[in-house]
């Protein structure tokens, strides 16, 4: 090997090595920001004693907690009563698996967040929830041990990055300052400016690698070019440029092509560029988000290998089928009872779901009596609502043409029920009363007439019977407990319903009281003049 070529090969290996510690110590400047971030964020929320930040993967698929992403109140560390649950807290901190979608804490609430909202889950709840899906880490169940028994979540997204902040709190921590509206403004900005820090690191990551290998692409050409001719070719370059500069007639043609158009570089300049740009930004953002999406879908067809859920022993599944035969036994009888007056009449096998959902995944958020109730009579009155529109007399669409003038009038008994069907899923969504059986209703009021208030007032008594039984008989067992709550209005004790109940009424009757006062006020002053 000649001196040449070692010392060649020396610059090279000194300048990957350079490189390296380059991208170390951008690496290292990344962390520290996100680090400063996520730690001015927790100890500036009230009650906050951990916080994560989750972002979603480039190929969609998995989160993943960045460098730097996590803080824990090293006081509530060393308040822990055990060295093992000193080392569990060490874990959490360091150690991070990836996550998949809709598995474990982080992949169920990532799965429920929504923009510019604080979204609040007791975590006791999410493990007793049979529809969350545990993960192999046991994250979930070390967290709760340290005593951790609330988490707030919040999302960002900004450009193709998009992800969560997770706001852990105790269980004994004051509910009312922890959800008041400052402190969750808080937690909303600091989303922000967490979010933007991070999607800010990795834009400028890219980019530095992108000079990086520009730099090295150039430096790679510059020295091809040298060691091939001795001519130098970027002096012969810039001749050609330097001619063409000073050539005048060429410079005078492309001044009088563009004089030639002045409407066109007008139309460019102003508001119209403006709204041009703004809409192929906006274009452009869409293709790139919808294209990453349909790239991105196939690799989640194959699902993330867990185990599914557990099956129930033998003494419970007799439990279950005693519990369940008692009940839709006394269903079917107010069913039969109630259609001897055709007004009220009903069909009890509409309650065989939810009879699954309660006796076999009691601690579902589901099953409880908030979401058993709310759902039947939104989904009722949904199906009421469609049912009043016009059926046409043509099966769908493409068949009004052939239709008589008459049976143009309406639209398709099928596009009666999915709309109806449509609409009770997404209502349920909206308003947090998610009752998966109760849907069936929707679409049976919007197809049969004979569904009608009387019905409602039926299937009323019977959700009543059904959660008195279901009262009765699952509180007889010793590992069960239904209901989990009633309204759902707050968590810190068994009278929090009432007093929320109680808070909302006197809002009723102050808002009452002052629209009076106002009114009173004005009759005044109007028979003054």
């Amino acid at each position: 090997m000649t001196s040449d070529s070692v010392k060649q090969t020396q610059d090279t290996i000194r300048k990957d090595q350079h490189g390296r510690l380059n991208k170390s110590m951008q690496t290292r400047v990344d962390q520290d920001e996100m680090s400063r971030a996520t730690a001015d964020a927790g100890l500036n929320t009230f009650g906050c004693i951990f916080l994560e930040v989750w972002v979603l993967s480039n190929t969609g698929t998995r989160l993943i907690r960045p460098l730097g992403g996590a803080w824990m109140d090293s006081a509530f560390r060393g308040s822990l009563p055990s060295d093992e649950l000193m080392l569990d807290a060490d874990y959490l901190l360091s150690e991070a698996p990836d996550a998949a979608l809709g598995v474990g804490l982080e992949g169920t609430i990532f799965a429920e967040s929504s923009d510019k909202k604080v979204q609040w889950r007791q975590i006791k709840t999410m493990m007793n929830d049979p529809f969350v899906q545990r993960d192999p880490s046991e994250r979930m169940r070390k967290i709760f041990s340290l005593g951790i028994g609330m988490v707030a979540s919040t999302s960002f997204s900004f450009g193709s990055e998009s992800g969560i902040i997770l706001f852990f709190a105790r269980s004994s921590t004051n509910i009312e300052r922890l959800r008041s509206s400052s402190n969750e403004r808080c937690m909303l900005e600091y989303t922000d400016f967490i979010g933007t820090t991070f999607a800010i690191c990795k834009t400028r990551k890219e980019c530095a690698d992108m000079r990086r290998q520009m730099l090295l692409g150039a430096i790679r050409k510059v020295r091809s070019d040298m060691l091939k001719t001795k001519n130098t070719r970027a002096s012969r370059s810039i001749e050609i440029l330097g001619s063409a500069i000073l050539d005048r007639t060429k410079m005078t043609q492309l001044r009088e092509a563009m004089e030639a158009n002045p409407e066109q570089h007008l139309k460019e300049d102003g508001l119209f560029r403006g709204i041009v740009h703004g809409v192929r930004e906006t274009l452009c953002r869409f293709f790139i988000t919808a294209g990453r999406r349909v790239r991105n879908s196939p690799q989640k067809w194959s699902g993330v290998h867990l185990h599914g859920p557990p099956r129930h022993s033998f003494s419970d599944s007799i439990t279950v089928f005693v519990w369940v035969f008692l009940t839709m036994l006394m269903i079917i009888k107010i069913s039969s009872a109630l259609s001897r007056d055709p007004v009220f009449a009903f069909d009890g096998g509409w309650y065989s779901s939810t009879l699954c959902i309660l006796f076999a995944l009691t601690p579902a958020p589901v099953g409880q009596p908030r979401q058993i109730v709310a759902a039947h009579l939104w989904n009722m009155l949904v199906g009421l609502t469609f049912q009043q529109i016009p059926t046409g007399g043509f099966g769908d669409f493409m068949e009004w043409s052939n239709a008589t003038s008459d049976a143009r009038n309406g639209i398709p008994l099928m596009w009666k029920q999915a709309m109806a069907v449509g609409l009770g899923v997404s209502g349920q969504a909206y308003m947090g009363i998610l009752h998966p059986p109760a849907t069936g209703l929707s679409l049976a009021f919007a197809t049969y007439e004979k569904w009608s208030w009387g019905t409602m007032a039926a299937v009323f008594v019977a959700d009543v019977v059904l959660i008195a039984l279901s009262v009765l008989m699952i509180n007889l067992s010793e590992k069960g407990q239904y209901p989990l709550w009633w309204l759902g209005f707050s968590w810190e004790n068994a009278g929090a319903t009432m007093k929320q109940v109680s808070k909302t009424a006197n809002g009723i009757r102050k808002s009452v009281s002052k629209t009076n006062h106002v009114e009173h006020g004005q009759v005044n002053h109007a028979e003054s003049v």
